[in-house]
């Protein structure tokens, strides 16, 4: 996070903000107390206008970077620590202006119009900051998703994903039927973010759309509702021809963490692709009341990708399978300090004596967190 008042810095000095602009603050915080947030007014007409012109001008990579941020700004520097001493921060009120609510009408409207601009970083920026006062602007933003433009439809389908407002339900699902692929793979993101069962339907419909985009949004927005209903539209996507679906959809069936998954996930442990293969490693170990270690996850602690063989690792800690307990052991002498970590932890995990001769001998490993680990686990075999 420390980058991200770098790069804001650098954009807002753009718009003039070193010479100082006066921004009301609400609710200051007590010097030197960083347990309260300041409050600042949103930003106005003017300020939004040079804002948005600043991310026009600049370089796209710091555009997308500062778009990013927006937001989520992490002020480590009101204590005065970690601070260069001849660093000028006048622009902190202006940063936290642009991240707050937007109440000014002008303002409000000049976003608005920002969702047809032709960056689509901006377009991304100006639905975040509407997105923060999306119940003001409900109207417009509902008005927006009927646009001619499937642009601006795209951008207020996103703003409304960032509100994160149950009451767009039915607007959001509406757009999923959209006839443009942008707008529904945003509209299904945005239906995901709204994080409710009664979505479930809708979104294991997703899951067969021809567009790689839409199925791999609705994966994800399955992930998000965490309901046990969404793992059986999952599990053949766990096949589908798009890489990057594959790998969010072991990520969803995670985050649903059923057992019903375990099989599936176990059979993406083959997959072609590295990235998919650790992903499954991931989910398997999220799995409630999973106690048996599918096979594959077992030979996946000696795998060629290092963090394939982390993710196993850590994994089988969670599942507590003593059948893993002769790969762990073998697993010791890897030459990588991390993996060796995870091994001891994952042995540490398995109440089994079996783990016992493993644990003393990496009482003599050369890193002393091993050591650690190793000690307090037997420790507690003792004092059973």
């Amino acid at each position: 996070m420390k980058i991200s008042t770098a790069l804001v810095a650098a954009s807002l000095a753009l718009t003039g903000v070193a010479s100082g602009v006066a921004i009301v603050r609400q609710n200051a915080v007590i010097a030197g107390d960083i347990s309260h947030e300041d409050r600042h007014a949103g930003p106005d007409s003017a300020r939004v206008e040079k804002f948005l012109a600043s991310l026009q001008q600049t370089d796209p990579m710091i555009c997308e970077m500062v778009t990013d941020q927006l937001g989520n700004f992490w002020s480590y520097g009101d204590e005065g620590v970690g601070v260069f001493a001849d660093a000028n921060r006048n622009w902190e009120p202006v940063r936290d202006s642009l991240a707050s609510q937007v109440t000014d009408p002008g303002a409000r409207r000049r976003l608005l119009r920002a969702l047809g601009d032709d960056n689509s970083c901006v377009r991304r920026a100006s639905a975040k900051m509407l997105s923060h006062d999306a119940q003001e602007a409900a109207g417009p933003l509902r008005e927006a998703l009927r646009s001619s433009s499937p642009r601006v439809r795209e951008a207020a389908a996103y703003a409304i994903g960032r509100a994160d407002n149950p009451e767009f339900r039915g607007d959001i699902e509406r757009a999923t039927r959209d006839g443009d692929p942008t707008v529904v793979a945003m509209a299904t993101w945005a239906l995901g973010e709204l994080e409710l069962p009664e979505t479930v339907g809708r979104l294991a419909e997703l899951t067969r759309s021809s567009e790689p985009r839409v199925r791999r949004a609705a994966a994800w927005g399955l992930g998000q509702v965490e309901d046990p209903r969404g793992v059986a539209p999952l599990i053949p996507l766990l096949r589908d021809s798009d890489v990057g679906t594959r790998i969010v959809t072991a990520d969803a069936l995670g985050d649903i963490e059923s057992i019903d998954a375990a099989e599936p996930l176990a059979q993406a442990l083959k997959d072609a692709d590295i990235r998919v293969r650790r992903a499954a490693a991931e989910a398997l170990g999220q799995l409630d009341d999973l106690a048996t270690a599918p096979q594959e996850l077992i030979d996946a602690v000696s795998a060629s990708d290092l963090r394939l063989r982390r993710a196993a690792a850590e994994a089988l800690g969670e599942i507590g399978d003593a059948r893993a307990i002769a790969a762990l052991g073998r697993a010791l002498n890897d030459a990588d300090l991390e993996m060796r970590r995870a091994v001891i932890q994952a042995l540490a995990e398995i109440e089994d004596e079996a783990v016992v001769p493993f644990l003393l001998r990496a009482i003599k490993d050369q890193d002393a967190e091993i050591r650690k680990i190793a000690a307090e686990a037997l420790g507690e075999f003792k004092n059973h």
